[in-house]
């Protein structure tokens, strides 16, 4: 069926009420709108229209995020909308690229920053984005890295110094940062206190960090290892080692701890203690080291006075600082093979009266019972007690 367009003016006609003859248009002219008469509606219908299609001419279809209003105004809502941009895809709050495996680069322009504000985490593709960030750095400066996988073929954290970026694999478990530096430069780690102490410190907490437990007597602290490549490998077990060990079940009151040192004998890759210092026992010497060579009793410091009095049956060192006048070494208990070094620092010239018969003496004297000493002169006075007599002990006066 066709309808012919044709014209005419109705003045008494109110177009909200107004019923017409069906097929025809009419055009109300008090707000611009034609309209279609069907014949029975009262003010007609709209006039439909197809949407438009790649074959149809017609009107738009409002989709997503477009919103056209009473007063046909179009305006787009970009709420939840995906956006794509080349090989970027914006997607609410996040950007993508949409080919796969494709690289996402953040780059500035010359010499230009990137500048991140606000909290910033890094997650893996693996993680989805969710749960802690393996990195985070919160806003007042705090740099948090999470590695929950132990690796033994790398360390948590590598600080790399050479240029090809290459690392000798830790072998062990648990390593938790791992320096490498340059070709043929020194790998030094710098601690810099400034207006008080640098520490390092080594904690142990049994247990776990949620439940904690007390370190009990025999648990290490502390190791400092030391090894290196055998011409094979880098082995992951020490060949020198200091050892802080726990001598008893620890307590707020009771934190027991010796130190021993581990060596390894030429021609073998066995560490073995070496020593052990502790508070109750002393220091304990294994090995081919003399223990007589080191003395750990009998050490004392005299200041500012002007009597030395020593005792062979207790005294291995004495040191005179400064004596205040004219000094008298007074000897006692002699003892057969005793020795006691008395070591004295002079800042003014004083004589030392030897409180031996004779005294032998590198300035060139070969007997005296007296010695002259300048200023800021130092010596060392080794005494001799050959047969537990006062007769056969002897002073020898080393100058420095």
């Amino acid at each position: 069926m066709i309808y012919e367009f044709f014209t005419s003016r109705n003045n008494g006609a109110n177009a909200a009420s107004f019923v017409g003859q069906a097929g025809r248009l009419f055009y109300d002219g008090s707000n611009g709108v034609i309209k279609l008469s069907d014949g029975t509606t009262p003010g007609g219908t709209f006039i439909p229209y197809n949407i438009a299609t790649t074959a149809t001419i017609g009107g738009i279809k409002a989709g997503p995020g477009a919103n056209v209003s009473t007063d046909g105004t179009l305006t787009i809502d970009t709420t939840g909308l995906p956006l794509g941009i080349g090989n970027l895809s914006f997607v609410d709050t996040t950007i993508s690229t949409i080919n796969a495996n494709a690289d996402l680069i953040l780059a500035s322009n010359g010499t230009g920053n990137v500048e991140l504000l606000g909290n910033i985490h890094f997650h893996t593709t693996a993680s989805g984005g969710v749960g802690r960030p393996f990195f985070d750095a919160s806003s007042d400066g705090q740099i948090t890295i999470l590695v929950p996988a132990a690796d033994p073929l790398a360390g948590a954290v590598k600080i790399i110094g050479s240029q090809t970026g290459a690392v000798s694999p830790p072998l062990n478990t648990g390593v938790m940062l791992q320096l490498t530096g340059n070709n043929n430069d020194p790998s030094r780690l710098y601690n810099d206190s400034i207006g008080s102490f640098a520490a390092f410190v080594g904690r142990r907490i049994n247990g776990n960090v949620s439940h904690p437990t007390a370190v009990q007597a025999g648990d290490e602290l502390i190791r400092i290892s030391s090894t290196g490549h055998d011409g094979n490998s880098v082995p992951g077990a020490g060949s020198a080692r200091i050892l802080y060990t726990a001598k008893e079940n620890y307590t707020v009151s009771a934190k027991g701890t010796n130190l021993s040192i581990w060596t390894t004998a030429i021609g073998s890759t066995t560490l073995t203690k070496t020593a052990t210092f502790d508070r109750e026992t002393g220091l304990a010497v294994s090995g081919n080291i003399s223990a007589a060579r080191i003395v750990t009793t009998g050490v004392r410091s005299i200041q500012d006075g002007i009597w030395a009095n020593l005792n062979f049956a207790t005294d291995n060192i004495v040191h005179l600082y400064q004596p205040s006048g004219e000094v008298t070494v007074n000897l006692s208990n002699y003892t057969a093979g005793a020795t006691i070094r008395l070591l004295i620092n002079m800042a003014t010239a004083r004589t030392v009266n030897l409180g031996v018969t004779a005294a032998s003496s590198t300035n060139g004297s070969t007997q005296l019972t007296a010695a002259k000493l300048t200023s800021n002169q130092a010596v060392q006075i080794v005494y001799i007690c050959i047969d537990g007599t006062s007769a056969n002990c002897h002073a020898i006066l080393n100058y420095a």
